[in-house]
């Protein structure tokens, strides 16, 4: 039902955007700048938050970020619309926006509508693991996203991400993935155990080094 619901959404944003690139005219010098600032802000912080790793520990509220800058992109491509020949910057504003709706981009922006179970562990320190689960109906085929993070009190809104991976059920049980830290060298070890159904089966591990 999710997905519906996310390109209903997408849609109903292309649709608000699009009216204000045709109204864009009669908009106000300083309507013209609050918005295009506030564009530029929310893909700053975007960048920013993908450049250093750092990203909310709420789920929703990344998928609200994402929807953000999401949103922030169609606006300039739909400026970059308003220049000449218009013909030309319509195609190439159509190219460039295609590929951003693929599935790697509404799994993540969908999370605003539904909640994916996540399980949260302590590992060492300000080191906890999470395993958010991925269900058939979401995604396809089920799987596991397994994530490491760091987590400081006097940021307890924002994590720094140190390594993720997936795990899909067709290789393991993924539901049943984990991580744990190898003190020497020390390193972040995910596993996820062999399938019952495969009984000659190993289970499948990752071995990551903590720089």
């Amino acid at each position: 039902m999710h997905v519906p619901i996310t390109l209903a959404a997408l849609a109903l944003l292309t649709a608000v955007i699009v009216l204000l690139r045709i109204c864009w005219s009669r908009l106000s010098f300083a309507t013209h700048r609050f918005l295009i600032v506030l564009a530029c802000t929310v893909l700053a912080l975007y960048a920013l938050g993908w450049v250093t790793h750092w990203s909310p520990t709420s789920p929703r509220l990344l998928a609200v970020v994402r929807w953000s800058a999401f949103a922030a992109y169609e606006f300039f491509l739909l400026l970059f619309t308003l220049f000449r020949p218009r013909l030309l910057t319509t195609i190439v504003a159509t190219v460039l926006i295609l590929p951003v709706l693929s599935a790697s981009t509404l799994l993540p922006l969908s999370k605003l509508f539904q909640h994916f179970p996540e399980t949260t562990v302590p590992l060492s320190g300000r080191l906890v693991s999470v395993r958010t689960i991925i269900d058939r109906s979401s995604y396809g085929t089920s799987a596991a996203d397994l994530g490491v993070y760091y987590r400081t009190p006097w940021l307890p809104l924002l994590q720094h991400t140190l390594v993720e991976t997936r795990f899909y059920e067709t290789q393991c049980q993924a539901f049943a993935s984990y991580a744990a830290i190898q003190s020497d060298p020390k390193a972040i070890l995910f596993t996820c155990p062999p399938s019952p159904s495969q009984p000659s089966g190993v289970a499948v591990v990752e071995r990551h080094l903590i720089h």
